[in-house]
């Protein structure tokens, strides 16, 4: 139910981006978009010009970020500061994350091996569920001004 649930959010949606999701996961299909399209690669980072803001920062503005990922789906081109990304891996590595969204299988994900074959089979998923409300490095991000004025242009 879960499946068919997605694919009638993404129907209903724009249904361009349900075929895109369908067909982006095969790399000769997004090999061959980038070949024969419009496409242009993300902005590349240069470390020796960098505007700085509380987390996280980027060489291109504000709008140019919000047109990239609305014309690509992402942008490589943020950066987090040292303290940011440190206190995010401090968190990962002392909070438990849950294989498959299920809150019945947590797990601390340096011991992702050894719980992998007590599960049986390999991971496909983990996450921190419902847990980043306790993340100060994330709440820090989610009020980000630089971040927030993508997110208003977006």
């Amino acid at each position: 139910m879960n499946k068919v649930w997605s694919v009638l959010r993404l129907l209903w949606g724009d249904p361009r981006f349900l075929a895109m999701s369908w067909l982006a996961r095969f790399v000769a299909v997004r090999e061959w978009v980038a070949a024969c399209g419009d496409y242009q690669p993300p902005a590349t980072v240069d470390a020796a010009v960098i505007q700085s803001t509380a987390g996280a920062y980027s060489l291109d503005s504000s709008g140019r970020v919000a047109t990239l990922i609305q014309t690509h789906g992402y942008y490589v081109g943020f950066l987090l500061q040292d303290s940011t990304l440190q206190d995010l891996l401090a968190f990962a590595e002392t909070t438990p994350c849950y294989a498959n969204r299920n809150q019945a299988l947590p797990f601390y994900i340096q011991n992702k091996d050894q719980f992998e074959q007590e599960l049986g089979t390999p991971l496909l998923l983990a996450s921190y569920l419902n847990t980043h409300a306790t993340c100060e490095a994330f709440q820090k991000l989610k009020t980000d001004p630089y971040i927030l004025d993508v997110a208003s242009q977006y």
